[in-house]
């Protein structure tokens, strides 16, 4: 069972999945705007903004009391507090998930607007993306830092 985890402050989310992939390309091209551009055989399978009431209920938290939904100068977010919470994985692994649990797919694109707010208070104000979930110790995920460590990046 393939669960898509998002991991981070999000102010926007869509996700695409693909039905009948088209080639991939090898030669690398500057990115198109946010949403434009989908590849032939994609079809928009989940977006969310976070300014509905409920925008958070197609998630599972680790521990739901380090994440909040909030706004900012008309920006609504999905934001991970201070601290760690209560949630202590089996396995080495970040701490503080939100997994869209609401859908599976299979091959997909993930396109997020994604902001770090405060990466000059010390290390490990990152991003991770987890996908491909079967377990809470049976995942894959990617983890953006601020800076390469033996553990990020």
């Amino acid at each position: 069972m393939n669960k898509t985890f998002i991991f981070t402050t999000l102010a926007c989310l869509s996700l695409f999945s693909c039905y009948a992939c088209a080639e991939e390309t090898a030669i690398q091209e500057p990115l198109p705007a946010f949403g434009e551009n989908i590849p032939d055989g994609y079809a928009l399978v989940y977006e969310q903004d976070f300014t509905a009431k409920n925008a958070l209920q197609d998630f599972e938290m680790s521990d739901p009391k380090t994440w909040r939904k909030g706004e900012e100068e008309g920006k609504h977010f999905l934001e991970l507090l201070q601290g760690t919470g209560d949630y202590m994985p089996e396995v080495r692994s970040p701490r503080s998930i939100a997994l869209l649990s609401s859908l599976q797919v299979g091959d997909f694109i993930l396109e997020l607007d994604v902001e770090s707010t405060d990466i000059l208070n010390g290390a490990h104000r990152d991003a991770c993306f987890f996908f491909g979930a079967n377990t809470p110790s049976n995942f894959y995920y990617v983890h953006i830092a601020s800076a390469a460590d033996q553990n990020a990046h």
